[in-house]
């Protein structure tokens, strides 16, 4: 007689398989008013996503990424006390998910070079695969099952372009409703698997500006500066009870930089051009209250291509990438958890590492 539990579902355990229309419902008008200075589009689409979800093993509560496998029988797993609760394998179990998703968008020429924009779009992201088979939607009900997010998004700027410069600077405000955030976890067997949670309503709103300069046909510049403010604007509470459970109102979102900066330069002579680009990413927050924060980091990245057409190799060249010179260490990935006692996992981020690659065109 066999048990076993398995860290992740083999394909013969478990099978999921993601249904699209194959052209989802949709429609758009476009528009150009006023000797052609200001150009309207509207616009519906209407996504349907469906899930198709088969366990062969039995289903364990709370856990999406272990099942219970057995060649016992249904009276045998049932009499054993550990094993009872756990849930029937089954199969061609259904979760749909749909939405209508209007948005709205205008450019208007202000003078040459000079324009202004601005749109507004409802959006959608719905739960994955993996976080629905923590439950069976029979024996075994979720606790806090993962719903869709959704998005009000707006946004409004100018945007300035000539031969020489490129600039553009943008406002934006994003309202999300069952907002979704992704974690990484360790499994036992080793190895990752992101998971998702619901934090509520998040509203988040910020500035964007680039300025991109060529001021001779060898040369070319680029920066770029963020500037981001994304709160939470509920506690965490429990979704039976409505007891607060943690006290999260008002704290920034997790694994969010307030601010991010950086730029390119890049110079090129045939056969031989160089780039190089920096960029910071500031502090972020692991824990949803706030009490653990990641410190902000800046990477520095090195780039070099040389034609091979002097050799008689047409659309062909090799290139060296240098990401991480400066040999920075910080936290790329950050496993975000409610409280720092929770005791979320970080993951350093690459280290200096060297990359040449030849690259053949036909």
């Amino acid at each position: 007689m066999r048990n076993r539990r398995c860290c992740r579902q083999r394909p013969e355990q478990a099978q999921s398989v993601v249904l699209r229309n194959p052209a989802p419902d949709f429609g758009e008008y476009r528009g150009t008013f006023f000797e052609d200075k200001l150009d309207v589009t509207l616009g519906v689409r209407a996504p349907f996503f469906r899930r198709n979800l088969t366990n062969n093993c039995y289903t364990i509560a709370g856990n999406s990424s272990d099942a219970y496998c057995t060649s016992q029988t249904a009276a045998q797993v049932a009499a054993n006390a550990t094993t009872a609760a756990f849930g029937l394998p089954y199969k061609n179990r259904i979760k749909a998910y749909d939405a209508v998703l209007p948005n709205v968008g205008f450019t208007y020429s202000i003078f040459d070079h000079l324009s202004t924009f601005g749109s507004y779009a409802k959006g959608v992201s719905v739960p994955k695969t993996d976080n629905l088979y923590s439950f069976d939607d029979v024996k075994i009900a979720p606790v806090a099952e993962v719903q869709p997010e959704k998005t009000d998004s707006f946004d409004l700027g100018l945007r300035y372009s000539s031969r020489i410069i490129q600039a553009q600077v943008a406002a934006w405000y994003i309202s999300y409703k069952n907002r979704i955030i992704s974690s990484t976890v360790q499994l036992e067997g080793g190895g990752t698997q992101s998971l998702d949670r619901n934090v509520g309503k998040v509203e988040s709103k910020g500035i964007d500006a680039s300025l991109g300069i060529q001021p001779i046909k060898h040369v070319s510049l680029y920066g770029f500066v963020s500037y981001l403010d994304s709160e939470l604007k509920n506690d965490a509470t429990n979704p039976l009870t409505g007891e607060v459970l943690v006290a999260t109102k008002g704290k920034f979102v997790v694994e969010t930089p307030e601010w991010q900066y950086g730029g390119r330069a890049q110079v090129s002579f045939d056969p031989v051009s160089v780039g190089a680009q920096v960029k910071h990413t500031g502090s972020r927050w692991i824990t949803d209250v706030n009490d653990l924060r990641a410190a902000g980091y800046t990477v520095v990245d090195l780039d070099a291509r040389l034609d091979l057409k002097m050799f008689g190799l047409d659309n062909t060249f090799f290139q060296l990438n240098v990401s991480n010179l400066l040999k920075e260490r910080y936290f790329g990935n950050l496993s975000t958890n409610t409280i720092a006692s929770n005791n979320p996992r970080l993951t350093f981020g690459a280290p200096r590492t060297f990359i040449g690659s030849v690259h053949f065109g036909f």
